[in-house]
């Protein structure tokens, strides 16, 4: 799930992730963290009076509907209703009739924004789980890996906590290469389904015809994520709800031979340091780019780069990441998360050292993919390669815009609405009626700067508000 191809062998990786799988059956195959099937969807609350519900009163709806397109639909005096963990009636100040003895909250002079979503990252600890709220973080795409020191399965009795949408690994073959059949590939489907999963992450080895099977399977309630090598992105962004990492999803460049290499170890960092090279001779501005890269923005697929996983790349030096990793885990009280640049606490991945060239490489392939209308989703990856909860997904948003070059609106669109629209969960990411009622609340102009969480004033998760400086309060 997270940016491959840069951990040592001795971590976890595919082949034993495939043992464990196999190991149960093809049959009963299933999440691996399990046990935890979101709502979607769910009716509002019965309640005929309303009296019980709490109104969100004056504060300025930002409309960041169909990509952030939508900037004269904005409502200034808007009143949100909230019936429990579920969005009631919205609509503008006056036009809407509040309840004798309902809770008023008054956002006049403030912004309201729907709770941001992560489209893939985990919290293993309330510490982390306060980060993601902190930063705005109302829903996280929640992965968790076998085995994994630098992301722990996700912990369910944190609260308060994003709502956590559990994804699960599909494979397209077992350890010992045989190719999954038909009846296979949906019994597979059907265990990470009954195990809790809401997004399928299409791996590796799955091929362009087991993708056309999993297309043709009902989506009920699920969404697909991709990361190939085996299939094709042509087929993949017509059948994905999402695409994952820019070094991934632009290896249909690649040369068949090295696309081939990776299918079999995608995990091998001698690999991927040969596509990074490949990717830093390309000519971002030659016929061959331009045009896979509006294949990609064409598709149905939203996109998610993972910028972040490259962050440290931008550093002078190893010590200095690792200081200033140090400085923003202890600044949000993040715990339970080894520092991956020093290669501690049983750490798979090596020490992350910078590259200036590889991220200057990948910043230039997405910003073509920008350039050509593409749809985005923001996603942290935390807690893989130096990410951090909250705080990488502030990364991303601000590495959107800067270097990807989108307004503001575009992005406030990646990091809520945009998850809606592509996923169609009918659950989070915008403020509707019936949706889980989450918001961040803004003492700034968000459409204004991109660099917005210094000016969150609080945050709404499942109809609670919680001042910012209750869920946690920054150290010096």
């Amino acid at each position: 799930m997270d940016e491959p191809g840069i951990r040592e062998s001795g971590g976890w990786n595919r082949r034993d992730a495939l043992k464990a799988f196999a190991a149960l059956g093809a049959g009963s195959i299933v999440a691996v963290d399990a046990g935890r099937a979101p709502p979607s969807g769910a009716a509002l609350m019965k309640d005929p009076n309303h009296a019980s519900s709490v109104w969100l009163v004056g504060g300025h709806l930002v409309n960041t509907a169909g990509g952030g397109g939508n900037s004269g639909n904005d409502l200034p005096d808007s009143i949100i209703e909230m019936r429990g963990e579920r969005f009631g009636r919205v609509g503008r100040l006056g036009a809407l009739a509040i309840p004798k003895g309902a809770r008023q909250i008054d956002l006049r002079g403030k912004f309201v924004v729907p709770g941001f979503c992560d489209n893939l990252a985990s919290f293993g600890n309330q510490s982390q789980a306060s980060a993601h709220l902190y930063f705005g973080v109302t829903s996280v795409v929640t992965a968790t890996t076998r085995d994994d020191p630098l992301r722990p399965p996700t912990d369910t009795s944190a609260s308060p906590a994003p709502l956590d949408l559990p994804i699960a690994i599909l494979f397209g073959s077992d350890p010992d290469g045989h190719v999954f059949t038909r009846k296979e590939m949906r019994a597979q489907v059907a265990g990470r389904l009954a195990g809790g999963a809401k997004v399928l992450d299409i791996h590796y080895s799955v091929t362009d015809e087991q993708l056309q099977i999993l297309d043709g399977i009902p989506r009920k309630g699920f969404a697909y994520a991709a990361e190939l090598a085996s299939a094709h992105y042509a087929d993949a962004v017509k059948v994905a709800n999402c695409l994952l990492h820019t070094v991934r999803y632009f290896i249909g460049l690649a040369p068949t031979e090295l696309q081939q290499e990776i299918a079999r170890e995608p995990f091998n960092p001698a690999i991927t340091a040969k596509l990074i090279a490949f990717y830093e001779g390309l000519d971002v501005h030659s016929p061959a780019v331009l045009a896979y890269s509006e294949m990609l923005a064409a598709g149905q697929a939203a996109l998610m780069p993972s910028m972040a996983l490259d962050y440290y790349s931008g550093f002078r030096s190893k010590d200095s990441f690792s200081d200033w990793w140090e400085q923003q885990a202890h600044r949000y009280g993040i715990t339970g998360i080894p520092n991956p640049s020093n290669g501690v606490k049983g750490d798979p991945a090596p020490p992350l050292v910078p590259n200036p060239a590889r991220m200057a490489a990948l910043y230039a392939l997405e910003r073509v993919n920008a350039q050509s209308g593409a749809k985005y989703l923001v996603g942290s990856a935390a807690s893989r390669l130096g990410t951090l909860p909250g705080v990488s997904y502030a990364v991303e948003m601000q590495l959107m815009a800067e270097k990807l070059g989108l307004t503001p609106r575009q992005v406030l669109a990646a990091a809520t609405t945009n998850f809606d629209e592509a996923y169609g969960f009918n659950l989070v990411g915008a403020i509707k009626p019936g949706y889980q009622s989450d918001a961040v609340v803004l003492h700034k102009d968000p459409t204004a700067d991109v660099n917005i969480h210094d000016s969150i004033d609080a945050v709404v998760r499942s109809g609670r508000y919680l001042r910012r400086n209750e869920i946690l309060v920054p150290r010096a």
